[in-house]
């Protein structure tokens, strides 16, 4: 009689493990600041990027990240990956073309995404407009 309930008792801890694991993932995730979407400039210092787009990948603490940056009629779009280094800190690390990684602060409203980051070595306020959230 106890063989029969060893694989039971099993199946019962194994989906025990996995609710508490699931569980601590969005209890870790529930104070984030949730950037995910496509974002336009709105306001902001001179230099600000004028579009980000941050694409969450549940797998990890971040996703992909497209950055535009506009001068006159030309754009120049940087993909990357981003990460969160606390709840409203992300870690943006671009490779196309590759530049260094660097540190943004953020902060939601709604449908508004203040953003502080270093640009060229000068620091920016820009705020942003969510046009998908896709």
């Amino acid at each position: 009689m106890l063989k029969s309930r060893k694989p039971l008792i099993f199946s019962l801890i194994l989906l025990a493990a996995v609710a508490i694991a699931i569980m601590y993932w969005f209890m870790q995730r529930s104070d984030r600041v949730q950037a995910e979407g496509q974002w336009t400039l709105s306001s902001g210092d001179a230099g600000c990027y004028t579009g980000l787009r941050f694409m969450e990948n549940p797998a990890v603490s971040g996703g992909a990240v497209s950055i535009e940056e506009t001068s006159g009629n030309s754009i120049q779009t940087s993909y990357g990956s981003y990460e969160y280094d606390g709840d409203d800190q992300l870690l943006i690390r671009l490779t196309n073309p590759e530049a260094p990684a660097f540190p943004v602060t953020i902060g939601r409203n709604g449908n508004e995404l203040s953003a502080k980051f270093k640009i060229k070595d000068e620091e920016r306020a820009c705020s942003y407009t969510l046009t998908d959230s896709k």
